[in-house]
C-alpha cells in the first residue's frame, strides 16, 4: 500500500514515541480526522470484509471512548489550577469564576456520557465476538 512505513502505519500517523514531541492540539486535530476518515469510509455496504473487521474497530472505538473520560478529567484539572492561579480573565471583565465552574460541570457530564458510552460499545463488542461470515 502506498505511504505505508509499516503494517497498520502509514505516514503522517503517531506511534507512541512521537506523542511527546507533538503539541496537545495536533494531537486532537489527528483524532478528529481519524473520525471523520472513518465516517467517511464507512458509508458504503462495502466497508468491512465481515463481522470479524467490525469486531475489530468496535474495540478500538471502545479503546477511544474508555479513554475519553481521563482526558476530560485532565482538562478539567488543568482548567481549575489555572483558575485558581489568576490565569484567566472574562472577555466582559466579570469574574471568570462561573464560566469555569460551568465549563469543568460540562467537562464532567462529558466525561461520564464518554464512561457511558464505552460500555454500551464494549456490550456491542462481546454481542459481535459471537457473530462469523456465512
Amino acid at each position: 500500500m502506498p505511504g505505508t512505513l509499516v503494517a497498520g502505519w502509514t505516514e503522517g500517523m503517531l506511534c507512541v514515541e512521537d506523542w511527546a514531541e507533538v503539541c496537545c492540539l495536533e494531537l486532537a486535530e489527528r483524532a478528529a480526522e481519524a473520525i471523520r476518515g472513518l465516517n467517511h469510509r464507512t458509508r458504503g455496504p462495502d466497508t468491512l470484509a465481515g463481522p470479524a473487521e467490525l469486531y475489530r474497530l468496535v474495540a478500538e472505538l471502545v479503546v477511544l471512548a474508555g479513554g475519553l473520560p481521563q482526558l476530560l478529567g485532565q482538562l478539567d484539572r488543568w482548567l481549575h489550577v489555572e483558575h485558581e492561579a489568576g490565569r484567566f480573565r472574562s472577555d466582559d471583565r466579570a469574574d471568570p469564576g462561573p464560566m469555569v465552574r460551568g465549563a469543568a460541570g460540562d467537562l464532567a457530564d462529558a466525561g461520564a456520557t464518554a464512561h457511558d458510552l464505552a460500555h454500551v460499545l464494549a456490550a456491542a463488542q462481546q454481542r459481535l465476538s459471537h457473530l462469523g461470515a456465512a
